[in-house]
């Protein structure tokens, strides 16, 4: 993996490294506006948070997080992408595009279907549902619940682009990332 920082998104879809797009291909997403897609994300973000926020509140009987858990996770957004780049094989650019609160990682090589899903869930799996796995095992951990609340709910849009993987997308396709879209096609 070759990893390259852009800096902030311009909000051009030209501006992020691509090839074409290959014949017989298909769209793996069904937004069309990436800044309301980016909107839709957060409040599905919040209101996973909300939810994962009661049990913690319900098991702990604690009914706020210490701000260091919410620093600790905006520390930890930067490392959620790394983990995702980290499972590229070739080039991938890191992207930050605050106005619309998102970092993002982009490649251009083609993946197996569960290469794919363990990109897109392996920060998830690692900064939210273990944290969250060992504080549900000892509740006094808050740290680790609160962590792993903050962190399962900012995943929202990985969520939804792994369902869109699993339903859309044959298992012995490629995928393939063109600009801000995902594409399948199935190899020669």
């Amino acid at each position: 993996m070759k990893f390259h920082y852009k800096g902030r998104y311009s909000g051009n879809p030209e501006d992020i490294p691509h090839g074409r797009i290959k014949a017989n291909s298909n769209r793996v997403e069904d937004y069309t506006d990436y800044k309301k897609f980016m909107v839709i994300m957060n409040f599905a973000a919040i209101g996973t948070m909300t939810v994962l926020f009661a049990v913690f509140c319900f098991i702990s009987g604690v009914s706020s997080f210490s701000i260091s858990s919410c620093y600790i996770s905006c520390v930890l957004l930067i490392f959620h992408e790394m983990l995702h780049a980290v499972c590229f094989k070739e080039d991938v650019y890191l992207f930050t595009n605050f106005s619309n609160m998102s970092l993002f990682v982009v490649g251009t090589e083609d993946m197996s279907k569960r290469r794919t899903l363990v990109m897109t869930l392996l920060p998830n799996i690692v900064f939210g549902f273990l944290p969250f796995c060992v504080y549900l095992i000892n509740n006094e951990l808050l740290l680790c619940g609160s962590l792993g609340v903050l962190n399962i709910g900012m995943g929202a849009g990985d969520y939804y682009m792994a369902y869109k993987v699993l339903r859309k997308v044959p298992n012995d396709a490629k995928i393939y990332m063109h600009k801000m879209d995902t594409y399948w096609y199935y190899p020669e």
